[in-house]
């Protein structure tokens, strides 16, 4: 993999090693028991998108199921960076916005839709995960977040989407930073 440069990649990667370090997302790519390592963590999150499929075309659910729990970062597309000096002069500041999915198979369900057990225990995932970024925001090496949404919380896939894609629940944030 090519190594990062310049304030897209880096902030990108900044967030990628943010995610990676959060206890929550490393118990979610292990168990409770014996949560991933930062490494192993770090591996399930992707830039822009999951690996092609292996067919060239579209996954399978079975593929779809080896990668979750996974997540993706990517930027925003419209204005995901900017490049701003205040008016009198000195240096570049450097800000934008980003993305992050995270996703997961939802363990229990009720015919097509999550138990509510299940529903409670993803809120409190993503909201742990919040929590944790936020918390790393201010250290070395992490992306330093301004402000952190979730725009999106998804218990369950439509059930027209059940056979094709498996079943599982995702988040997406908004990441300002």
């Amino acid at each position: 993999m090519t190594a990062p440069q310049g304030s897209i990649s880096l902030s990108q990667e900044h967030l990628r090693e943010s995610l990676a370090a959060c206890p929550t997302w490393q118990e979610l790519c292990g168990t409770a028991a014996n949560p991933a390592s930062p490494a192993a963590a770090l591996e399930r999150t992707y830039l822009h998108g999951l690996p092609k499929p292996s067919n060239g075309e579209s996954y399978d659910p079975q593929e779809l199921q080896s990668y979750r729990p996974y997540a993706i970062v990517s930027t925003v597309q419209q204005e995901g960076i900017r490049w701003t000096r205040e008016a009198s002069g000195g240096s570049f500041g450097v800000s934008g916005r980003m993305y992050l999915k995270i996703e997961r198979e939802s363990p229990d369900r009720q015919g097509d839709d999550p138990t509510a057990d299940a529903m409670v225990t993803w809120t409190n995932i993503v909201g742990r995960i919040g929590d944790e970024l936020c918390a790393l925001s201010d250290s070395a090496g992490y992306l330093a977040c301004g402000e952190i949404v979730p725009v999106d919380i998804t218990y369950c896939p439509h059930p027209d989407l059940i056979e094709t894609e498996g079943f599982w629940q995702s988040a997406e944030f908004l990441i300002t930073w």
